[in-house]
């Protein structure tokens, strides 16, 4: 099963191998939920057959395939990367070209949708016309382990009928954005949301700074990163 797991994570943009191996080596089998075992005998109970029985690998076929896994992933992770820098490189050539939310631009449909008429609450986003349309810019934010430097990596882009959208193949998993505070602020306490408009509505509530997520799904990978950094 862990080869199909890694066929399927390979389907993300941001796919890390060791990453993926390590959810793999996370994941505990539920207690009395079905097992590969109950699969098997269910399948026999209802007339499956194999043609021949399981012969297992030897342990130089296991050394062979352990290989062709590794050379398998290592191209994938090229491939990503690749992916990743084109992504980081347009997210900061838009960026550039995107100009500071003023008070008119508060009449952004979004905005009033979401009931966003305060400039604090768009600190630290921009707004970018693009093919006529005017969309709400937000940075997404990751630290380089090599560097520890902190890099624009990608953006969510939000349209006027509220369209998300990322830059594609951009890393998105533990990516961040900072609403209204900077790392001084963030001492005095900040919260977490998952998505911008969350977070604006904590910080017009709070005045705390709130750090934007993106996804129910990175809340847990941006939090943990939190805690290890202090």
């Amino acid at each position: 099963g862990k080869e199909l797991w890694h066929n399927w994570s390979r389907q993300g943009d941001n796919y890390n191998a060791r990453t993926a191996e390590a959810t793999w080596k996370s994941a505990k089998p539920k207690a009395g939920g079905i097992t590969a075992a109950t699969l098997f005998k269910q399948a026999r109970d209802n007339g499956y057959r194999p043609e021949k029985p399981y012969v297992a690998p030897t342990p130089e076929q296991r050394a062979q395939i352990a290989k062709e896994h590794a050379t398998q992933n290592e191209i994938w992770e090229t491939f990503h990367a690749m992916r990743h820098q084109s992504a980081a490189k347009l997210a900061n050539t838009i960026w550039r070209n995107s100009k500071e939310l003023t008070a008119a631009d508060l009449a952004h449909p979004y905005l009033q949708s979401k009931g966003i008429q305060d400039l604090a609450a768009v600190a630290g986003i921009r707004i970018n016309r693009y093919k006529g349309q005017n969309k709400l810019v937000i940075p997404i934010y990751l630290r380089n382990e090599q560097t520890g430097k902190t890099e624009l990596v990608n953006l969510q882009q939000i349209d006027a009928n509220g369209e998300k959208r990322f830059l594609a193949g951009g890393q998105k998993s533990g990516g961040y954005a900072v609403l209204n505070g900077t790392k001084a602020d963030m001492k005095d306490g900040f919260y977490l949301a998952e998505g911008y408009a969350t977070a604006a509505s904590v910080h017009l509530a709070t005045g705390k700074p709130v750090i934007i997520a993106f996804d129910a799904g990175n809340l847990p990978v941006v939090a943990a990163r939190i805690a290890e950094r202090g």
